[in-house]
């Protein structure tokens, strides 16, 4: 099969993100096309270069957004379809929720087989259908900035359109992140004994455990994790980043009006930036379900092996598809299979297909990636302004290639990074600045930056490769620049 690869100037990257292939395939046959939408809404054709448990994926940008501005005009502006597709959403959740709880009662043994066969099957089934319907926004939100841009580079002066793009398409709800650190620090604001700090954390433990998951794998965390996050925080701390949080949706609606009257933004253009930003947060929210999904395909992934008398890092490198298939029929993946994919593999995709290369033609694509960029000697880098300070930030890099080592950042340093995940998050709430070497306006890095007020460049395509641990750098969030003093 002849594949089309992007050149270096059209491409865009994702990753590298720690990965077992289990946890995010369960999205490959939804945006490949493999499986039918109902929406209609597919995926660029994607490289995935896959090694060592890290994964790093590229496509053509501007087929995606293509795709997106598409999606948008179908799917998201329209008021009344964007209400049925939100409407089916929550109703997915619901039913996901649903057949966990039912995972959750099943006692996990031989004598379950079918029962526990029957249940991931299903789960299986709606994941895949929740995957499709997500994809509509999640592919919506690559063409977002670029229609939003289109219609504001009418409207005001070329130097102001990329601050008013950050405002505007900011989200007006609570992300999950800002979301849990609320309830976190009510359980400290609310507690009137020990018992009683005990017994909120306990509850809060039960909604909130799977935080730490990623595309790794999943952690149950407990009360005793949640307490050591806040035992050494100040009560005026709390105070004050508990009222930053609960007043951001409003700060970001006055700041939406102020803008809108100040410029003149017409009601068109005001619903278009609107209806994006409300799909931004559905994004962010789909992030949350993938994460607290990692914790489900875990259990069944355990159950699996049990059944199969295959060890569990083996379930963990199969497809979500061959996870299906050996629930259903019991059929293994060859073992020699699962030892390439434990040392490097290739996935790609296109319209309708999906497959793994290993082999001399896996070798062929990742060495194709891996020379789009090379090193620079450069001390200075430019990257996209995400998160504006007027201030230059100055402070020691702290460079990151997995969210596993997020334990070594500490406060005040440059977190560099590839990119960012939802499970970053405890080293970005340490930075005083963040710098990625991919990304977007939309990036997680961009999104979270902007609402911890941390300043953010991304898409310097090398930080990671120029800059070290202990490098003094500084970090200029207005025009974009960073290098090292």
């Amino acid at each position: 099969m002849r594949i089309i690869l992007p050149t270096k100037d059209e491409v865009e990257q994702w990753g590298p993100i720690d990965m077992k292939l289990i946890y995010p395939s369960f999205w490959f046959a939804p945006m490949s096309g493999t499986i039918k939408s109902p929406w209609g809404i597919y995926w660029e054709s994607m490289v995935g270069i896959i090694k060592n448990d890290k994964g790093t994926f590229y496509w053509r940008k501007a087929g995606l957004e293509k795709n997106g501005i598409a999606s948008i005009k179908k799917w998201v502006l329209p008021g009344e379809k964007r209400k049925k597709i939100e409407k089916i959403y929550y109703s997915y959740v619901k039913q996901l929720n649903g057949i966990v709880k039912k995972i959750n009662a099943v006692s996990f043994s031989a004598s379950k087989n079918n029962e526990i066969k029957n249940l991931a099957l299903e789960w299986h089934r709606l994941y895949y259908q929740f995957w499709c319907l997500t994809d509509v926004f999640e592919v919506a939100n690559y063409g977002a900035p670029v229609l939003l841009k289109s219609a504001l580079a009418k409207l005001v002066p070329a130097d102001k359109v990329e601050t008013l793009l950050e405002i505007l398409l900011a989200p007006e709800k609570l992300s999950f992140n800002q979301l849990s650190q609320k309830e976190l620090l009510e359980c400290k604001l609310k507690a009137k004994t020990s018992a009683h700090l005990d017994k909120l954390l306990e509850d809060y433990a039960k909604k909130w455990f799977w935080l730490n998951n990623s595309y790794f794998g999943s952690k149950d965390l407990n009360k005793k994790y949640f307490y050591n996050r806040i035992r050494k925080l100040s009560l005026k701390k709390i105070k004050d980043e508990y009222k930053e949080i609960v007043s951001y949706p409003s700060k970001i609606k006055k700041q939406k009006s102020k803008i809108s009257k100040e410029y003149k933004i017409p009601s068109q253009t005001r619903k278009l930036a609107h209806a994006l930003s409300s799909s931004i947060w559905l994004q962010d929210h789909r992030k949350g379900m993938a994460w607290r999904s990692s914790s489900v395909i875990t259990i069944l992934s355990k159950h699996l092996a049990n059944r199969l008398e295959v060890p569990l890092p083996d379930i963990l490198h199969y497809s979500a598809d061959e996870w299906a298939k050996a629930f259903d029929t019991d059929k293994k993946v060859a073992e020699k299979t699962i030892a390439q994919r434990k040392k490097f593999y290739v996935f790609y995709s296109k319209l309708g297909f999906y497959t793994f290369y290993t082999g001399k033609k896996a070798t062929r694509l990742a060495k194709y990636f891996s020379e789009l960029y090379s090193k620079s000697n450069t001390a200075n880098l430019n990257g996209t302004v995400v998160s504006r300070k007027a201030d230059i930030v100055k402070g020691r890099a702290r460079v990151l290639h997995s969210a596993l080592e997020s334990n070594k950042m500490k406060a005040g340093e440059i977190l560099i990074t590839a990119m960012t995940s939802p499970d970053y998050i405890h080293a970005m709430r340490k930075a005083a600045a963040i710098i990625t070497d991919v990304g977007g306006l939309m990036s997680h890095a961009a999104v979270v930056s902007r609402e911890l007020g941390i300043p953010c460049i991304v898409n310097t395509k090398i930080a990671t490769k120029v800059f070290k641990d202990g490098d003094m750098v500084e970090v200029d969030a207005n025009k974009g620049i960073v290098r090292k003093i």
